[in-house]
């Protein structure tokens, strides 16, 4: 096992990949993980993954991962928390009225694959316009969010940005329009929130 009921600490960050998790099965590393991801429902460490990680989550507890309908997804989006699924958990009713009590989060956002159908015995917490699985609590202990809270944005402009350009998923010219949308973000919060949920 990867980790195991004697694994200690608060908990564990998966983040994203350039990679598609459709590569799962012939990526050595990814297998590892998926193995790690099927290990922490078995003990007390809080899980939390963004991204890649998020779509490589959901896909491994019976859910599916496939092309977003609004194609690639740059820039930063509003994700609406629903309050009643949260409040149903005995933990995460209390951060979001801690952390987002207008029920909102507005997130930095960069992919073009996304969750499509949500990990059997989910609930999905978190939607957008632009993707409708934002935001999963995939157990009781892992927290799945296709937002990049652990990103800022000029390290979306410096780091990502180019190579996106380069492979043709956004146009060199709406770089104002993309930089425009990374306003008003609710970054520390999110981080906040799930720093208290892997403490707790």
């Amino acid at each position: 096992a990867v980790v195991s009921t004697q694994s200690t600490g608060d908990g564990l960050i998966s983040l994203g990949s350039a990679h598609m998790v459709d590569e799962v099965d012939t990526t050595p590393w990814m297998g590892r993980l998926r193995e790690l991801f099927l290990d922490v429902q078995h003990t007390n460490l809080k899980l939390v993954c963004i991204c890649f990680s998020h779509q490589l989550i959901n896909m491994v507890y019976g859910g599916s991962v496939g092309a977003g309908d609004a194609g690639f997804v740059f820039g930063a989006d509003d994700i609406q928390i629903d309050l009643p699924a949260v409040r149903g958990h005995h933990q995460l009713g209390s951060l979001f009225q801690k952390y987002a009590p207008s029920g909102n989060f507005r997130l930095l956002e960069s992919h073009r694959d996304e969750v499509k159908t949500i990990a059997k015995g989910g609930v999905l917490i978190g939607s957008s316009k632009r993707c409708r699985n934002e935001m999963v609590m995939v157990r009781n202990n892992i927290l799945s969010l296709q937002s990049h809270p652990d990103l800022t944005p000029v390290l979306m402009m410096e780091r990502i940005w180019p190579a996106l350009v380069n492979k043709g998923a956004v146009n060199e010219e709406k770089r104002d329009f993309y930089e425009g949308e990374m306003s008003n973000l609710d970054t520390l919060p999110c981080l906040e929130l799930l720093k208290a949920f892997l403490k707790h």
